[in-house]
């Protein structure tokens, strides 16, 4: 199973967007603090502040899920 699965499809669009900002500035994400990328996703790809902190949420649960279960082979 993959995280997109896993998304409403609004979230869908949401992550894609996420992606495409990460992807066309990764000095900077690789670099700036959590705050900091936090707010500039917001301000980036256009989305809310509950939009951003659910995705990152989906992803962490989706992870957790994943590394705990069978060595993350599920």
């Amino acid at each position: 199973m993959k995280l997109e699965d896993t998304l409403s499809p609004g979230e869908k669009k949401v992550y894609q967007k996420i992606l495409k900002e990460l992807e066309r500035d990764k000095a900077f994400y690789c670099t700036a603090d959590p705050e900091k990328k936090t707010k500039s996703l917001i301000k980036n790809c256009h989305i809310t502040e509950k939009d951003a902190y659910g995705i990152m949420k989906k992803i962490a649960e989706f992870q957790a899920y994943h590394t705990s279960c069978e060595g993350g082979n599920k």
